[in-house]
């Protein structure tokens, strides 16, 4: 019988705490938060936050249901690219560790 692993990672935004100045109710700003683009890796059905890409964007820049930048702009390029960067480092982190033990667990892959 055969255990397939499987490896999820996930991009999602998430709003920045406001600051101290006071904010119009009215302004544009709070429909149109700003954020950082976080990380997730499951594993197994294990998941394990690795925090923010230090990427920031404000809210309306980003597509949660494919999880990358809107647009064809040379900067949401270059943030999909890092992206991408990211998750074929954990792919192949991965990899390299089903490799070398017999039993990986999502805190491996994380440490």
């Amino acid at each position: 019988m055969y255990h397939i692993n499987r490896m999820c990672v996930l991009f999602w935004f998430r709003k920045s705490l406001p600051t101290t100045s006071k904010i119009n109710p009215k302004s544009k700003i709070q429909d149109d938060p700003e954020g950082f683009i976080q990380m997730r890796i499951t594993y197994n059905a294990d998941r394990e936050e690795l925090g923010s890409t230090h990427i920031e964007c404000r809210k309306s820049q980003w597509d949660q249901t494919n999880q990358c930048f809107k647009g064809k702009s040379i900067w949401a390029l270059e943030q999909n690219k890092k992206l991408s960067n990211f998750k074929q480092r954990i792919e192949k982190l991965t990899e390299e560790l089903e490799r070398d033990n017999d039993e990986l667990t999502v805190f491996l892959v994380v440490a």
